[in-house]
């Protein structure tokens, strides 16, 4: 219910948008126009197509409530493309750096990987990233990482962990993507208009992005290149560390003198990279499809990611067979 009234609303502010958008093109304003079309790009960049379609599913039976929620007339990609190239021609920097992330944003969440990655190359934002606006850095990070995730979907875990690598070493993750304080920062001294200005950036519950199925695929692809690493340099005494994160999580484990049954993601994690070490790869596969984060992702169930997480655990463990034997 209350998704459906956020919709509502969200819905109605897109159409008024809309409506004077048609309004300010009378009188050849384009600039108006653009930044009016930024706005409505604020609303429509998060949400995925089938977003729509499971919408007009469920309200199937429903004509009155269908009325009032905003559907597209065809992809949201044509519509966001629209608004970004308006933006773009019309525009100062900032904004046009903006709707540039929400684009990317965009292609991410509907795994155009390659047009997501070659976009925010193409604009050279991580160029001068560090002297933009605060909000301009989290919508920044926050198309970092769809962009990771959209990699791992697809199957391309190499990518996907140097992607997520800048992002997620980062003791301050929650604060880099404005979803609140993490226990590094809140252990550090602020003034009380230092804690207001942070809190002013939060965004959202319904923007947030899932830290736990970032953290699980950082860590799952991490495993997938420090552990034959590992194997690779074990009698070598300078040690090319790869993720030091991952190592800190292995080590931590170690040190505990009883270990019991996984109870979280990061307890399959580290069972299943210690199968790996061993080559025993249908053992590391069956931890990780225990993590309940990835059944809930739709590749995982019932398209390619599960054949490539597969495959590329085999070819791990084969390669950790040929250099401990």
């Amino acid at each position: 219910m209350e998704y459906l009234l956020r919709l509502r609303d969200e819905c109605l502010l897109i159409e008024q948008c809309d409506s004077l958008m048609t309004y300010l093109q009378q009188f050849s304003d384009p600039v108006k126009v653009a930044r009016v079309g930024l706005i409505k790009l604020d609303h429509i960049y998060y949400k995925h197509d089938q977003i729509y379609a499971k919408t007009k599913e469920a309200l199937k039976g429903k004509p009155d409530k269908l009325k009032e929620i905003y559907f597209p007339t065809g992809p949201t990609e044509k519509a966001v493309d629209t608004l970004v190239a308006s933006v773009i021609t019309h525009c100062d920097k900032k904004l046009k750096i903006r709707a540039i992330l929400l684009q990317v944003y965009h292609h991410a969440i509907h795994n155009r990987f390659n047009e997501a990655r070659d976009l925010l190359m193409k604009a050279r934002i991580s160029q001068i990233i560090a002297r933009q606006q605060i909000s301009i850095q989290i919508q920044y990070n926050r198309a970092i990482v769809q962009i990771g995730l959209a990699a791992f979907r697809l199957g391309m875990f190499e990518e996907c962990n140097s992607i997520l690598v800048d992002v997620c070493q980062s003791p301050k993750l929650k604060e880099s993507l404005a979803q609140g304080s993490s226990n590094f920062s809140r252990q550090q001294e602020k003034t009380l208009e230092e804690e207001i200005e942070e809190k002013k950036r939060y965004i959202p519950p319904h923007l947030h992005a899932n830290l736990e199925l970032v953290d699980c695929v950082y860590m799952t692809t991490s495993m997938l290149l420090e552990v034959p690493n590992l194997s690779q340099n074990k009698f070598t005494i300078q040690k090319n560390v790869i993720n030091r994160n991952f190592r800190k999580l292995i080590e931590q484990y170690d040190l505990k003198g009883i270990q019991f049954a996984a109870q979280n993601s990061r307890d399959f994690i580290v069972f299943a990279s210690r199968f790996l070490s061993q080559s025993k790869w249908e053992e590391c596969f069956d931890n990780i499809c225990q993590i309940k984060i990835f059944n809930k992702m739709p590749e995982f169930q019932a398209g390619p990611l599960k054949d490539a997480l597969k495959q590329k655990i085999k070819e791990v463990a084969l390669k950790i067979f040929f250099l401990e034997s």
